[in-house]
């Protein structure tokens, strides 16, 4: 979904690539720039090379980041912006929020044993419809 709704603005020229990840920062606070250059990072790596970092989180950050964010950055951070608009008012959020969450909790991090076998098959379905939902979403 991400390289779909973003692939797009993605500059050709590497040159112009640079400045489309790589926006004008300094007005943030340093540590909000700092989280900033890490998303764009991912972002470049998602949308450039293909092999970015825990995709379900760079989603949920880019739904979040469009509903949530008033601030004018500009380069890739406009485009999350502008190509998550119709999708970041939607339930899609709250999907992803949900699915992102057991990931973190039984999976990723095991910050508590999955031994809930009714547990472990409502997360299935979670996910399967969350997967659904994206994919269908065009």
């Amino acid at each position: 979904m991400i390289l779909r709704e973003l692939k797009d603005d993605v500059p050709a020229e590497r040159s112009e690539q640079y400045s489309f990840f790589h926006p004008d920062l300094t007005d943030l606070p340093i540590g909000e720039a700092n989280y900033h250059k890490r998303q764009a990072t991912n972002l470049e790596r998602t949308l450039v090379a293909q092999n970015g970092l825990m995709p379900i989180g760079l989603l949920r950050w880019c739904l979040d980041y469009t509903r949530t964010t008033r601030r004018k950055i500009g380069g890739v951070f406009e485009a999350v912006r502008s190509g998550f608009a119709d999708l970041s008012q939607s339930d899609l959020y709250s999907v992803i929020d949900v699915i992102y969450s057991f990931r973190n909790e039984y999976v990723a991090h095991q910050d508590r044993e999955l031994s809930d076998h009714e547990l472990a098959k409502q997360a299935l379905i979670q996910w399967a419809n969350g997967l659904h939902w994206i994919w269908s979403c065009r």
